[in-house]
């Protein structure tokens, strides 16, 4: 179906002016020039202040009408009030987009309610379309258009999100910044006075650069468009929805934020589950569930094996694969006996397979392959990846003995046993074409620059979780979502 806006001014721009553009560091106008410019955009860049004077060692022009070419794009950072005049010199100059950060519109009152349904007016007679207001801003990394409010300047990837709230859907930016992932397009949509939710998610499923949809809601001013577009684009790409607003404290909040009424929790689940959009619970699993979405094959079932270093958390983790519901498959006869050629006589004989703290070099990725290659399980969850390389490394700042020969021999085999295991990983998720829940506390509080077999993992598109819990969540939405591509 043929979008009711184009939407490529927004994220393949050729040229943008910054109108507010300023100096001064406290001012957004400061703030979105610099990120700009800090993410290396290519094309022409036109700061705009009534007073000429340079900006940021450029030069700036008084108006939008005073530029030397069209933008394709505008971004407002000035007072509500003087934004429709800068809607009226774009529309003059022939302009095809803007995006208004500027807030105090209908988050703020009646009065500015209609200013901003006047702000939409005048665009649509004059063929321009606007996002926001009250938006962060934009991102499109493979142009490397960073036009946002905070800097966070991802490297290209599969990921797009709309978010109604900038700094949520920072979190996300920030959160795959700091992992490694990649993200492809980024919109604080604001107030939606003209560009609509539905607007965005019906575009990401017409690009080709995004496979995966994540959407961040507090209200729907138009809830049938909205199913209509994930109704279309959750055939051919995965749509995450995190919803804020479901409480009366947090439906208040929502108000005050971006000045809309939330919608009925219950009304709205059922219509998730009838379109086939995925709902996460909260920002870690949204983002646990959106890489693993985007960079591992679905499930062909339900059925999960584990495989854990330590037996409290194979339970634990036993507890959340049933609890989320899928399958734990109990081991045949001729698996378990491969097993009990090289495990200690106590190893568990069950899924959970706890290797009951062996150490032997290469036990960890002998056993993982095995339970990845039989045919019973469909995903898989390995349990306590780098718990020995965390260990080694606090000790080799702090224990006395650290220039002791045979506590370096001990590092280097706890390493190398560690980094064997995620290369097995890395290797069998694409020979077996299941999915990987990797799990480990070790990525609690630490530097991921520490542990080079986690660091090994998310360098190919392996997130690690920080508990089984965060791993079932997520093998429970793609074998979800494979249920409904099958559909």
């Amino acid at each position: 179906m043929a979008l009711d806006y184009d939407l490529s001014p927004f994220f393949h721009p050729k040229s943008v002016c910054l109108v507010g553009a300023t100096n001064n560091p406290t001012k957004w106008g400061f703030s979105v020039l610099h990120n700009l410019l800090m993410g290396g955009y290519a094309g022409n860049v036109y700061p705009v202040n009534l007073k000429g004077e340079d900006i940021l060692g450029m030069k700036s022009y008084p108006s939008i009408r005073d530029l030397p070419e069209t933008p394709d794009l505008a971004m407002v950072c000035v007072p509500n009030h003087a934004v429709l005049g800068v809607i009226e010199d774009l529309a003059a100059k022939g302009g095809k987009a803007a995006f208004v950060i500027s807030s105090g519109f209908s988050e703020a009152g009646e009065e500015e309610k209609q200013m901003e349904r006047e702000m939409a007016r005048k665009a649509k007679e004059a063929g321009l379309i606007i996002g926001g207001p009250n938006g962060q801003g934009l991102v499109s990394t493979r142009c490397k258009l960073f036009c946002l409010m905070s800097g966070a300047y991802n490297k290209p990837g599969p990921i797009s999100i709309v978010s109604q709230s900038g700094n949520v859907g920072g979190t996300i930016l920030f959160s795959a910044y700091h992992h490694g992932f990649g993200i492809g397009k980024f919109v604080s949509s604001g107030n939606e006075a003209f560009v609509k939710l539905h607007d965005y998610i019906r575009y990401f499923g017409e690009d080709p650069e995004t496979s995966v949809v994540l959407v961040y809601i507090e209200n729907l001013k138009e809830g049938p468009a909205f199913l209509d577009a994930c109704r279309e684009v959750v055939p051919k790409k995965p749509v995450i929805v995190l919803r804020g607003g479901k409480t009366e404290e947090g439906a208040s909040a929502a108000r005050s934020h971006t000045g809309a009424m939330a919608t009925s929790t219950e009304i709205f689940d059922a219509a998730c589950r009838q379109v086939g959009i995925l709902q996460v619970r909260d920002l870690r699993e949204m983002f646990n569930v959106a890489i693993a979405l985007a960079h591992q094959p679905l499930p062909a079932g339900d059925r999960v094996g584990i495989l854990t270093l330590g037996g409290g958390w194979g339970v634990l983790a036993a507890d959340a694969v049933s609890q989320y519901g899928l399958r734990l498959p109990k081991l045949p006869a001729k698996i378990m006996e491969e097993y009990s050629a090289f495990l200690p006589p106590f190893w568990s004989k069950n899924n959970p397979v706890d290797l009951v703290a062996t150490r032997e070099l290469g036990t960890t990725a002998r056993s993982l392959e095995i339970l990845a290659r039989w045919e019973g399980v469909d995903a898989l969850m390995m349990l306590g990846l780098g718990y020995g390389t965390r260990s080694v490394h606090l000790s080799s700042k702090f224990s006395p003995f650290k220039d002791n020969p045979m506590l370096k021999m001990v590092a280097d085999f706890v390493l190398q046993e560690d980094m064997s295991t995620a290369e097995a990983i890395v290797r069998l998720v694409r020979e077996v074409n299941k999915p990987f829940a990797v799990c480990s506390d070790a990525v609690l509080g630490s530097r991921l620059s520490e542990s080079a077999p986690i660091l090994h993992l998310e360098n190919h598109d392996i997130l690690v979780h920080a508990t089984p819990n965060d791993g079932a969540a997520t093998l429970r939405a793609m074998w979800q979502y494979a249920q409904i591509r099958a559909r």
